[in-house]
């Protein structure tokens, strides 16, 4: 079982979260999900550069799996890195 943070990682202005979800009603998760991705994405990629099988261990998932995420976040071209 993973440890829980004592601090939050993400913090989020109630106020901005509430305009947020109406105005993306019906698509909040998946906003929120591939923003998330990105977020993940990115920080692993400042830590372990482009090594994706690095990255993809440290994430969890398979080298392929991340791969095509990583394609349709834009940070790879079909070509690859």
């Amino acid at each position: 079982m993973a440890q829980k943070v004592a601090t939050p990682l993400i913090q989020v202005d109630p106020d901005v979260f509430t305009r947020f979800i109406q105005e993306n009603d019906g698509a909040v998760r998946e906003i929120l999900l591939r923003e998330l991705e990105d977020i993940l994405i990115q920080g692993c990629m400042d830590v372990y550069g482009n090594n994706q099988t690095r990255i993809a261990e440290a994430l969890g998932v398979n080298r392929g799996t991340l791969r095509t995420r990583m394609k349709e976040l834009g940070y790879i071209g079909d070509t690859g890195l």
